[in-house]
């Protein structure tokens, strides 16, 4: 089953709202994630394989919105969203269980960003 590919042509602008306004990339993100929605059947409990092009947009969607959950601190959401993905997405070509992760861990978003940064750092300095 493909799922619909949401016209996302604004991903820049997507990506600025994300970065200074989640709350509006979150709008933006669920009006696609209902989109993608339509074309599949009710109570859809399939797997959307990454290696159809055409699902990836959805599965996407689906985690930009999950992303703006956890940033705007919506945690539980953000679970949900998320376990929907591995559920759609089993193989996890997203890397989605690393948010996962930290997310069942209950940290939050900008602690997983200075983690992240730290260790980004470091890699960097052994470098030099």
């Amino acid at each position: 089953m493909a799922a619909p590919t949401p016209n996302l042509t604004a991903k820049p602008r997507l990506c600025l709202e994300f970065e200074h306004a989640p709350e509006f990339a979150l709008i933006h993100y669920e009006i696609a994630v209902r989109i993608g929605e339509l074309s599949l059947p009710p109570g859809f409990a399939g797997v959307l394989i990454w290696g159809r092009i055409y699902n990836r947009p959805f599965l996407r969607c689906l985690r930009g919105c999950g992303l703006c959950l956890w940033r705007l601190g919506r945690t539980s959401e953000a679970l949900q969203m998320f376990e929907r993905i591995l559920s759609l997405n089993p193989n996890d070509n997203q890397g989605v269980r690393f948010v996962w992760e930290d997310l069942r861990h209950g940290r939050s978003w900008e602690e997983t960003q200075a983690k992240d940064a730290t260790a980004r750092s470091k890699r960097l300095s052994q470098l030099h």
